[in-house]
């Protein structure tokens, strides 16, 4: 173990591709599970209409998606909660949108009136699905066959460097390998309630979870429903130690409309085509802060399970290379296979935000037309000897190169 007087700083960056291997559920796999439950006629109290507006839903997703995935979904049902309220009276001046008033109304397919109970219960059910996908999953992460590699790497990089973690990640998996507690994520105790509060002003996080965790909830009032009304804002979340009570905050609640006059549904759980409008309750707004502040000062980072496709985060990871020139080191951990891999694909055009942040961080052009990618990839030009980029998942990476990572890492 390396001395702390000695250690340099390291940002872990972890994204869905980095918990695939311990059993977390993937994309795809929580889109399916989303879609069927909200399909479910016993969700619905009309559920003949209910049947109707979700197949004209996903019918319109799919014209504009072609392979629509779960935060579409929810994007949708945020655009169509704001055009009903646009275009309803009692709603149109305080709710609107300029879309309402741009086009003559809903796709024809769309069945009308639209119930806005329908509405409400989907969203309901579209976040139980998902909460109970991920719950189940990092409960049972330890039990994987990948967990000692996955968490010992962890493990090793807390040893080896000042670590520090940022992730867009549900899951509790960095928690339960290091051991990293609310206090660690900002949040203090308040004497006399279970819920952890935000105090990140005062505790500067460690472990920031960019787009929530299961722990996130809003505050069970307890004895006094009056404390910190004034100091709080409404949607700012607290952490509960059992995620299950944390549940039983998540609905309930109206939820935030942005300047454009859409639904923001800011809460534990951060998802849609939205999310920069959504970051403004605590902690996400002190947690994107924080981020900056690791990129702009942290010259070692490492990247795992991220596409690169949250324009909000690309902002910030994007512009390594001018903030840290030659002093970067910055290693990333993806997963495809490079022998099916040709630049004109439509798996490539799906991967164009990859390669053009890899193209940044690596000064080299080459990303976007490379015929072949060795295990890992060096950049030939300026880049040379700053970045790495490994292409067969967290676990295979670190069964064959954690070593190599940490001494690049270090270098």
């Amino acid at each position: 173990m390396t001395s702390i007087e000695t250690r340099p700083k390291l940002l872990v960056f972890l994204a869905a591709g980095a918990s695939l291997d311990l059993g977390i559920p993937s994309t795809a796999s929580l889109t399916r599970s989303i879609i069927r439950d909200i399909q479910k006629p016993t969700t619905y109290s009309n559920p003949v209409a209910a049947k109707a507006y979700l197949k004209a839903l996903l019918l319109a997703l799919g014209r504009c998606y072609k392979r629509p995935n779960f935060e579409h979904v929810q994007h949708g049902l945020e655009a169509l909660s704001a055009l009903i309220r646009s275009q309803n009276p009692n709603t149109a001046v305080q709710f609107r949108i300029v879309e309402a008033f741009l086009t003559s109304g809903l796709h024809p397919t769309f069945p009308m009136p639209v119930d806005p109970v329908w509405l409400i219960a989907i969203r309901h059910q579209f976040f139980h699905t998902l909460r109970v996908a991920m719950a189940s999953a990092d409960q049972s992460v330890i039990l994987k066959p990948h967990w000692a590699a996955i968490s010992g790497f962890l493990r090793q990089l807390n040893n080896e460097f000042d670590l520090y973690v940022a992730t867009t990640n549900y899951d509790s998996i960095v928690e339960q390998a290091l051991g990293w507690g609310p206090q660690l994520q900002g949040f203090e105790p308040i004497p006399g309630e279970s819920p952890f509060r935000y105090s990140g002003h005062m505790t500067p996080p460690r472990l920031l979870h960019m787009h929530g965790s299961l722990s996130f909830g809003y505050r069970d009032h307890g004895s006094d429903p009056n404390r910190f009304v004034f100091e709080d804002d409404h949607e700012d979340l607290y952490y509960h130690p059992d995620p299950s009570k944390a549940f039983l905050t998540w609905f309930g609640r109206s939820s935030q409309t942005s300047m454009a006059g859409r639904d923001t549904l800011a809460g534990p759980i951060i998802t849609g085509l939205d999310k920069p409008d959504k970051l403004l309750p605590e902690p996400y707004l002190s947690y994107y802060r924080r981020f900056q502040e690791f990129c702009t000062t942290i010259p070692r980072v490492l990247i795992a399970g991220y596409g690169f496709t949250d324009v909000h985060l690309n902002a910030v990871l994007g512009r390594l290379t001018r903030w840290h020139g030659p002093r970067r080191r910055i290693a990333v951990i993806d997963y495809w296979k490079p022998s099916s891999w040709a630049p004109s694909s439509a798996w490539a055009r799906d991967k164009l935000h990859f390669f053009r942040t890899i193209a940044q961080l690596a000064e080299d052009p080459m990303p976007l037309n490379c015929q072949s990618w060795p295990d890992p990839w060096p950049p030939q030009g300026h880049g040379k000897g700053l970045l790495e980029v490994y292409f067969r998942g967290m676990a295979e990476t670190i069964n064959n190169h954690e070593d190599r990572i940490v001494t690049f890492l270090r270098s």
